[in-house]
């Protein structure tokens, strides 16, 4: 599924471009100064579309509608789907009740934004027939994107309510109005682009906190509902040859050299260190509670992880400015190491059970959610019109989620089953998520071994930028970033059964520490240039 997506988007590029190959060049050249360019008015340029023996052209078309954007969006969610699941336990942690039905009636919001502004009379780039058909144009193609991949992939939905959820058809509607208001209207000032995008992101991140679907489908559904209105705005000039045009719009030449200001979407992945080292948590202790018996020794080490951000600055002057970040990370944690000496559950006193009830054999661990929060200041450099270098310090803090390390063991040769079915009740009960059906050599799994549990923690980061724009108010913005905190842990070791007839039940074993995390991200997206 994810191979015929990506084929049926590049084709549709590929044949624009072949089909640009063998017609005429004329009028806009995106790689001219605007000094150099022939045509100052829409007039001129529908007039050269058709003067002489001259064909429309399909790569005029292209270099004027084609965004790239959409495809970057895509390519995002293709990237996260591996992790949709982890970035669901990020808002289930933080938002566990969240329903609101407002998402329903925003995604129309962009496209009658459009068509409202054009009825009380504010001039767009398109004249009323050239706006209606290429609108409509633009929602054809997307429906037929979404639903042929949606009843082909069938993938079920977060809620479990149908299996239709990849792509989201509500965020590719609301992405699809949102670039027909760029087109129309972004000449006029990039709020209306960072505004109408703005709605847009709102819708699709409702959907992902409405468990209605996960951050993968919204990704693509985003790419494309700007796929489509590029397509379609494309086709719109094939069918009226470049009538209808009022303004250039999208023509005119990027320029971010004089203002550095951005919203941006990006997404990618982090490389970083990070060791989570339980302190020494032993498997007996005396009578005083001091330790008497083999360590745990526990080692988690993080993984790559797979990242969203959402970042924006004001720039004060050329140079400088102010902004701030919203990141989230699902980061995989696996086990590196523990003693394998370690045994599960021990007596502390009383002669019900025997000591080392049972054997640690294994232990498996969950991904680590995480949301940045930061703001601080930010700089840049312009190399050229389109072509800016940044860098930033920022300053935030760090959530994150609670998660869980389970356990694997067997039994010590010191229990027989007949010791542990009346320990346990029978072979079909349970006991402290202990369950079995036969003793021996079954390995059995705990789900409730142990819980580590993170503080709030000061984070610091900086990093590189490259900002390039490809059309007016849009431009790709890639980001290499180092971020750092040193969080404390809590971890909860649900190790120990009291076997005092009088104090029976489970002893927990808590404990704090801190641990370095340092992350390497590099992200890619889009950007709105301000």
């Amino acid at each position: 599924m994810k191979k015929s997506l990506i084929i049926i988007i590049l084709t549709l590029t590929y044949v624009l471009n072949v089909n640009a190959q063998g017609a005429d060049s004329l009028a806009y050249n995106p790689f001219q100064s605007q000094k150099e360019q022939s045509f100052q008015s829409p007039t001129d340029y529908a007039s050269q579309l058709q003067t002489g023996n001259q064909k429309f052209s399909i790569k005029q078309s292209f270099n004027r509608n084609a965004t790239y954007a959409g495809l970057i969006f895509i390519a995002d969610g293709l990237i996260v789907k591996a992790q949709k699941k982890d970035f669901r336990t990020i808002k289930t942690f933080f938002q566990p009740h969240f329903k609101e039905s407002y998402d329903n009636y925003i995604q129309y919001a962009p496209v009658a934004a459009t068509f409202a502004l054009k009825a009380l009379g504010v001039k767009s780039a398109s004249s009323w027939k050239r706006m209606t058909l290429n609108s409509a144009l633009s929602y054809i193609l997307m429906a037929g994107f979404v639903n042929g991949v949606k009843y082909t992939s069938k993938e079920m939905r977060p809620d479990n309510s149908s299996n239709n959820s990849f792509p989201s058809g509500h965020t590719a509607t609301a992405f699809a109005g949102a670039t027909i208001f760029q087109k129309e209207y972004g000449y006029l000032s990039p709020w209306y682009t960072a505004g109408g995008y703005a709605v847009a992101t709102l819708t699709g991140i409702t959907r992902i906190m409405n468990n209605r679907h996960w951050i993968s489908d919204v990704l693509v559904g985003a790419g494309l509902g700007i796929v489509s209105t590029d397509l379609g705005y494309m086709l719109g000039d094939l069918i009226l040859k470049g009538k209808g045009v009022q303004h250039k719009a999208m023509n005119d030449i990027p320029d971010i050299s004089e203002n550095g200001s951005f919203l941006s979407l990006t997404v990618g992945s982090s490389f970083g260190s990070g060791h989570l080292t339980a302190p020494d948590v032993y498997d007996q202790y005396k009578d005083d509670m001091t330790p008497n018996g083999h360590a745990m020794n526990l080692v988690l080490q993080t993984g790559r992880s797979s990242s969203v951000n959402i970042e924006g600055a004001y720039y004060l002057n050329k140079y400088f400015g102010v902004g701030g970040r919203l990141k989230a990370s699902a980061l995989p944690v696996a086990v590196e190491s523990f003693n394998s000496d370690f045994n599960y559950n021990v007596e502390t006193g009383g002669s019900l059970m025997p000591e080392n009830l049972f054997k640690l054999e294994g232990l498996e661990s969950s991904h680590l959610g995480m949301i940045d929060v930061s703001v601080g200041a930010y700089a840049s450099l312009p190399i050229g019109r389109r072509l800016r270098v940044g860098t930033k310090l920022l300053v935030g803090n760090r959530l994150t989620t609670d998660y869980s390390v389970d356990a694997i063991f067997s039994c010590t040769n010191t229990v027989t089953k007949n010791l542990l079915d009346d320990y346990i009740g029978s072979a079909a009960d349970t006991k402290g998520d202990i369950t079995h059906d036969e003793i021996d050599p079954n390995l059995y799994h705990n789900s409730d071994f142990m819980e580590i549990k993170a503080n709030n923690a000061l984070t610091i980061g900086t990093g590189l930028s490259l900002t390039y724009a490809v059309k007016k108010d849009v431009s790709f913005m890639l980001n290499l970033d180092y971020d750092y905190a040193n969080p404390k842990y809590t971890f909860v070791l649900h190790n120990r059964y009291s076997t005092d007839v009088t104090n029976a039940g489970v002893i927990d074993d808590t404990f704090e520490e801190k641990t370095r995390m340092n992350f390497l991200n590099l992200n890619f997206g889009m950007s709105i240039v301000l």
